[in-house]
């Protein structure tokens, strides 16, 4: 199975298992090559989608509250000065 979401002209792309949705988010925290760094979270349900957009949305909060953020995620990629947004979108199949 091919699960593809396209999000503002860029198209993202997970072979395996049926997938329904994906999180797209956005930091313009960049990569080693100076390109925006997205984070696609795949999800099999429409609620499981939700629960990850929260569970981002608390994360860039928190950044913004104490300017820390616990565990392997970067403080960095979801400070105010760098994240964008982050957005649920529904998967296809192909």
């Amino acid at each position: 199975m091919i699960n593809t979401v396209t999000h503002e002209g860029v198209t993202y792309i997970r072979k395996g298992k049926a997938m329904s949705h994906a999180v797209v988010t956005l930091s313009t925290k960049t990569n080693y090559s100076g390109a925006p760094r997205p984070l696609v979270e795949w999800a099999s349900s429409l609620e499981l989608a939700q629960k990850n957009h929260s569970a981002i949305l608390a994360r860039a909060d928190k950044v913004a509250r104490t300017g820390s953020l616990g565990g392997v995620f970067s403080a960095e990629y979801y400070s105010p000065e760098h994240f964008k947004y982050s957005v649920i979108v529904e998967a296809t199949h192909g």
